[in-house]
């Protein structure tokens, strides 16, 4: 669901990796004859140094770029604003821009918050008429849609509203760890995008060694797992995230990097914890990057046929989860003491898939911050 790459984003890249670490030598190598050339990219790329050298100077010159119609600037600009409700300028002026342009994330987010606005009407013709565009006739594929043979008009631009992060509520079912769910948290759109998303990068999943504290395979967990790193088209997972962290009631920098876990049949993950044990020799370095894990999301993309509930063997509950349901508990105690009754597991898949985003919460700041601030959030 990612645009393409360009030429360039290899270049750019490392020129993100040498801002990071201050080498401004080496940055300006590579950088400064792709600004010389007007690489669009690279002018965008110019705006997010910008923003965190000096905010007011990088809004002042997106929207310089916006107003010449450089490729991807006005939606740039509309997921600044969309993320930054105090901004005074509305985001719906740049992304209608964007979508005029016909640009294939601003097409895609534009159905997304068509959807979220519950106007199904309009969002799929967003998607029929926009069926030629990269990515868009997968996520007609993936929703299942009827595909419309004839012609259809592409829809003028309607104003959209930001999708509401105040709407659920969460039903407690263990006052031990804080079992709880919020059924519907996800829409069928953006269940559909996560494992769209995720199918790009599908690999073996991992577990900490508790002895050094790295990540390796185990027979413990068999299931495949994609790392979801947020770039500047992931517009509909930021939304997402930002909605988990109003609901559980922490910030979104507190957050690993999110997951989309894929099991097949037979596929399974053996009763563990997810807190780090003060005990092991590896909890010290597991946790020097925003300290203990305090709080587990899951939220089912969709649930396996038969199989592959969410069980909590000590707590004796069993969630064999939906599609949309978001599941959250605690591992910890307030005193960061390790919570027993956390254990859990999911059951092996009898019969199809079983796809889950999942998402762990540190008690303080996680690296995953700097993935934020490069996106301007």
């Amino acid at each position: 669901m990612q645009t393409k790459n360009s030429d360039h984003t290899r270049q750019l890249q490392q020129c993100r990796q040498y801002f990071s670490a201050r080498e401004f030598d080496k940055l300006n190598e590579i950088f400064l004859p792709l600004l010389d050339k007007k690489i669009p990219e690279a002018l965008l790329t110019q705006v997010d140094f910008q923003m965190q050298q000096d905010p007011n100077k990088g809004i002042g010159n997106l929207l310089q770029l916006a107003e010449n119609n450089i490729p991807m600037a006005n939606y740039k600009m509309a997921m600044l604003l969309y993320f930054h409700p105090e901004l005074t300028l509305d985001f719906n002026t740049f992304l209608k821009q964007a979508y005029l342009r016909e640009e294939s994330s601003a097409i895609l987010v534009c159905a997304y918050l068509a959807y979220a606005n519950q106007n199904t009407e309009l969002a799929q013709n967003i998607l029929f008429s926009h069926s030629e565009l990269d990515g868009i006739n997968d996520i007609i594929f993936a929703l299942g849609l009827d595909h419309k043979t004839t012609d259809i008009e592409k829809p003028n631009y309607q104003t959209f509203k930001r999708s509401d992060n105040t709407r659920h509520t969460l039903q407690y079912h263990n006052q031990e760890i804080s079992l709880a769910t919020a059924d519907n948290f996800l829409s069928k759109f953006e269940c559909v995008w996560l494992k769209l998303r995720a199918q790009e990068s599908l690999e073996p999943s991992m577990v900490v060694n508790a002895e050094n504290g790295k990540k390796e395979q185990s027979p413990v967990r068999t299931n495949q797992f994609s790392q979801l790193i947020p770039t500047s088209s992931d517009w509909v997972l930021l939304d997402i995230e930002q909605r988990i962290a109003k609901l559980i009631q922490l910030p979104i920098s507190h957050g690993e990097v999110s997951n989309v876990l894929y099991y097949q049949k037979g596929n399974e993950y053996k009763p563990h914890y997810d807190f780090f044990h003060p005990k092991d020799p590896g909890s010290a370095l597991a946790m020097q990057d925003g300290g203990q894990r305090v709080r587990t999301v899951l939220c089912y993309l969709s649930p396996a046929k038969e199989g592959g509930e969410t069980y909590f063997p000590r707590i004796s509950e069993k969630l064999a989860g939906q599609r949309g349901q978001l599941i959250v508990f605690d591992n910890v105690s307030k005193q960061l003491t390790p919570l027993p009754p956390s254990l859990h597991q999911s059951l092996p898949v009898t019969s199809g898939d079983k796809w889950i985003l999942s998402k762990w919460y540190r008690l303080n700041e996680t690296s995953y911050k700097q993935n934020l601030l490069e996106l301007n959030l």
